[in-house]
């Protein structure tokens, strides 16, 4: 994905600095979670299905200043639209930098979502925020959230991180932890980025799982890993940053093959280089704590012709969403 260079950026931020309206528009974030849902208890689901149904989506909602992504309060709506038409319990959403665009989602979403945690992380320009939102249907608790140590490129810009929470779903305790890990800053893999990623994941482990995570109750990880699952120079192997993850997370994603960035123009019309690389980066993953949970894992490529008018563009981020369903055992 194209990102502004340093001296691009510095030219945005200055640009910034003299636009009352651009700051206006953008200010700072609010509180972490909306309300006091901290104090909120966690309600189960439908008793009679014992299943969690978690969509991860990197919705591509940048900041106005960085002059990136296109439309973006026209295309919140039509991103709504789509999420509406789909039966999924838990949206976590990455790259939700734009404060006018998730104003549009969370009114369009409010009444199927009324709960939203993050963005994790505020913050107030010159940084962002991590841009991890999680909108969901069943109240979660325990609200943690980390910034990373290690970041680079453009993204020194934003405070990425992840968040955990704690939620329960047919009398089955289980934990979400919601994240976006360093990007590449070109169209090709860059193989110094991956090892950013790795640290990023191991921190993960470190200062979330190894000190809140229950060992006896199932953990989801979903977001935007920009992890190929694929080794680049041997498409043929699975790549070491892939293994990496599952070993680090003792997670699983399931054989099949996902593809979530078709960076082409006459496959994707929000593709970003036109490179035409194609990968799998985002994931939903399952440590199932030891309990007999299964999962089901489906690509969803959500489209919406003439979201833009006489633009013509049907696709609405150069991501494709990933959806799972997870199904708990039945309780006697």
């Amino acid at each position: 994905m194209h990102l502004l260079a340093p001296r691009d950026m510095l030219a945005a931020l200055l640009v910034y600095t003299v636009s009352p309206v651009i700051i206006a528009i953008i200010g700072c974030n609010g509180p972490r979670a909306r309300g006091s849902a901290a104090a909120l208890s966690p309600q189960p689901i439908a008793e009679h299905a014992p299943e969690l149904k978690v969509l991860t989506w990197n919705i591509f909602m940048m900041p106005p200043w960085t002059f990136q992504s296109p439309h973006n309060t026209a295309r919140a709506q039509a991103v709504a639209d789509e999420l509406l038409k789909l039966d999924y319990d838990v949206l976590c959403l990455e790259k939700a930098f734009d404060g006018a665009a998730r104003a549009v989602l969370d009114h369009a979403l409010a009444s199927q979502y009324p709960y939203r945690y993050g963005p994790a992380n505020p913050a107030c320009f010159p940084l962002t925020d991590s841009g991890v939102w999680v909108l969901s249907r069943i109240p979660f608790s325990d609200y943690r959230d980390i910034e990373f140590a290690d970041s680079a490129g453009v993204e020194v810009f934003a405070r990425k991180g992840a968040m955990m929470l704690s939620g329960v779903v047919s009398g089955h305790p289980f934990q979400l932890i919601a994240t976006h890990l360093q990007g590449d800053d070109v169209a090709a893999y860059q193989p110094d980025h991956q090892q950013v990623r790795d640290r990023q994941m191991t921190q993960i482990r470190a200062e979330l799982i190894a000190r809140y995570a229950d060992p006896d109750v199932p953990l989801i990880l979903c977001g935007d890993f920009a992890t190929p699952r694929f080794d680049p120079d041997n498409p043929g192997q699975l790549s070491g940053g892939y293994t990496h993850m599952l070993a680090t997370f003792e997670a699983e994603n399931g054989p099949e093959y996902r593809i979530t960035l078709d960076d082409a123009l006459s496959r994707n019309d929000m593709a970003t280089d036109d490179s035409g690389r194609i990968d799998e980066l985002d994931y939903v993953l399952l440590r199932n704590g030891g309990r007999d949970v299964r999962g089901a894992w489906t690509r969803h490529v959500l489209r919406h012709p003439g979201w833009d008018g006489p633009h013509g563009h049907r696709d609405l981020s150069y991501r494709y969403a990933v959806g799972a369903v997870f199904r708990f055992p039945v309780s006697n």
